[in-house]
């Protein structure tokens, strides 16, 4: 086992670093770096959901036909945000599972090709005479 680079050691944690055939590979670090940039995105929506409550506090009526609701614009926003992101998740959930039956008709039908190619490579040959 080679030893790390003493400056990658003490500039990255132990955690980040993986060794492969006597080099040091920054495998994790970008890993992490996503995950970064991904609660920075989202702690920047939330801050801008604060913000905007803030800003509009006044109450909304809501009339649905069979009842009337009356919330704050902030959080009536939010809630139908929040429906049409679940909305888009159950579409993308259908679109997925047609998706996996898809795979599976393929890869049986994978096992069977290879099936029948295994049991005719197994065959005697005939001549053509």
């Amino acid at each position: 086992m080679s030893r790390r680079p003493q400056v990658a050691a003490a500039v990255l944690p132990d955690l980040f670093l993986r060794e492969r055939s006597g080099s040091v590979n920054v495998v994790g670090l970008s890993q992490m770096l996503r995950y970064v940039v991904y609660f920075m995105v989202v702690l920047v929506v939330f801050m801008v959901a604060v913000i905007f409550a803030a800003i509009n506090p006044a109450p909304m009526t809501l009339d649905l036909a069979f009842t009337k609701l009356e919330m704050q614009t902030s959080l009536a926003l939010i809630a139908f945000m929040a429906a049409g992101w679940l909305f888009g998740l159950l579409c993308a959930g259908f679109l997925l599972l047609k998706l996996l039956a898809d795979r599976r008709k393929l890869r049986k039908a994978l096992h069977l090709a290879e099936a029948e190619v295994r049991s005719l490579r197994s065959m005697p040959m005939q001549d053509a005479d």
